[in-house]
């Protein structure tokens, strides 16, 4: 028997994780052999002797009818690339709308429901003076700028918010992920958007690793139940979930481009969306690859408008769905230079000069403890220069790391109650320490390093992004 039948469907869940990146293969040998493969694996496993990670019947239903209908939804899949390399256009709708039902009528497809009073926000990467309709949907006069994207088709107006797939939070978590999900501009503008009613939409918004935990760690059989329909219904749809979340490796440059081969699922489905009552939209993980981004479960909503004109220049039903806070300028610039920050920042620095003096001076070794704290007081100051000048996004993840260490060191320091409790702690071998240095330099540590890292810690959680909810005043565009 080969290894393989010793799986069981969690492995293959988490075997087969999203996105899909496809290298030098054109993207229907991409997509079928890695559908190929999926499919395989797991009908091999069903036809086993039945795992005892989920329940037999489980696994019975598997054998009986999901593998069928996985297979044919494969099949209605790679024959929907096969019209798009013919550029079959009329009869690859039909198809995919074919799919689209067949999918719906397995009950393959899971419903997201967002209820009244739900927050999420929209941001534009830019300060101006926007009125609240600026930060909606692109109006149906400016329709020629809805470009092209993973879902987003051309001349297609949608609504594109964030929100955080957790407890509901403040305001400023709302900002925070759009701001993520934007590619954290320094300047941009922000609004809040507070629902009015319910939303029911697509949820292609978590990966089947989420499901698992959710699974595994439900508390009685009625939640082990819920949930293990989560799973099926994650498996059922794997296939249109994997067509949809193909890595882009090269991103087109050209302005006029209207298609990438990786979006045409994507496309596909919100072409279909925007015809069809069955959902209001479909929410979808964000492609950022940042950390922050996965820190914050930030997820993403595209709600097409349906019904635009020359009269109805916006939607009149996503106008009635939300209201929206007053748009509010944001900029990161004015926080990272202003007077408080900079008070800290100089005070940083002639902590950093000391150690530098003092190593200089002693002829230090490498192994000296100051060597350690001056590397990363040195790193720090170079992550805040660049940020201090916009470049935020890309020294995001270095900052978190950092911080994460000097946390540690600052940690080891306060929990030394004594001068000779720190010695021993930190060199009971070379003695390069004195008794003076847990007031002179480990203390200062704790009164400048940490100040500066907390305060750059503030600023990205965009604490000042407004008041609470409740002092907001939302209004209908």
């Amino acid at each position: 028997m080969s290894s393989k039948a010793i799986m069981n469907v969690h492995d293959i869940i988490k075997k087969y994780s999203l996105p899909i990146f496809r290298k030098n293969q054109s993207i229907k040998d991409c997509l079928g052999k890695f559908l190929k493969e999926f499919y395989l694996e797991l009908k091999e496993i069903v036809a086993s002797d039945y795992p005892d990670d989920f329940p037999s019947e489980f696994y019975y239903n598997l054998l009986s009818k999901n593998t069928s209908i996985i297979s044919k939804e494969c099949a209605m899949i790679l024959d929907i690339l096969k019209l798009d390399s013919q550029d079959n256009q009329a009869t690859k709708l039909e198809k995919f709308d074919d799919l689209m039902w067949f999918l719906v009528n397995q009950d393959a497809l899971r419903v997201a429901t967002f209820y009244k009073g739900s927050i999420m926000a929209r941001i534009r990467p830019k300060i101006e003076s926007y009125e609240r309709k600026d930060i909606f949907h692109i109006p149906f006069t400016f329709r020629e700028y809805a470009s092209a994207g993973r879902f987003s088709i051309p001349n297609g107006p949608c609504l594109y918010l964030s929100f955080y797939q957790g407890l509901k939070p403040h305001d400023y978590e709302m900002v925070k992920a759009a701001w993520i999900e934007c590619g954290m501009p320094s300047k941009f503008t922000y609004c809040i958007y507070e629902l009015q009613k319910e939303l029911n939409v697509l949820h292609l918004g978590r990966n089947g690793s989420y499901y698992l935990s959710r699974y595994d760690y439900a508390k009685n059989s009625d939640e082990k139940k819920e949930r293990l329909e989560a799973v099926t219904q994650y498996l059922l749809s794997f296939p249109l979930r994997a067509a949809c979340h193909i890595s882009v490796e090269e991103k087109s440059t050209d302005n006029e481009a209207r298609c990438q081969e990786e979006y045409t699922f994507p496309q596909l489905l919100m072409q279909w969306l925007q015809k069809n009552s069955k959902f209001d939209g479909v929410s979808y993980q964000g492609a950022s690859s940042n950390p922050a981004q996965r820190d914050l479960y930030i997820g993403n909503l595209a709600l097409p408008a349906r019904n635009i004109s020359i009269e109805n220049e916006y939607d009149p039903y996503l106008k009635e769905c939300f209201k929206l806070s007053e748009p509010k300028e944001i900029d990161l610039s004015k926080d990272f230079n202003s007077n408080r920050m900079i008070q800290k920042i100089e005070a940083f620095e002639r902590y950093s000069k000391k150690l530098k003096q003092i190593l200089s001076t002693q002829n230090a070794p490498l192994n000296h403890p100051y060597a350690d704290l001056l590397f990363y007081c040195n790193h720090l100051y170079q992550i805040y220069s660049q940020m201090a000048i916009g470049n935020i996004c890309t020294y995001y993840e270095e900052f978190v790391s950092i911080y994460g260490r000097v946390q540690a060191i600052d940690a080891n320091i306060m929990d030394c109650k004594t001068v000779e409790e720190w010695i021993v702690h930190c060199d009971s071998s070379n003695k390069l320490l004195t008794e003076t240095d847990y007031e002179n330099i480990l203390i200062p540590f704790h009164n400048t390093v940490i100040p500066v890292c907390q305060e750059i810690n503030r600023i990205f959680y965009l604490q000042d992004c407004g008041s609470f909810l409740k002092k907001m005043n939302f209004q209908h565009i």
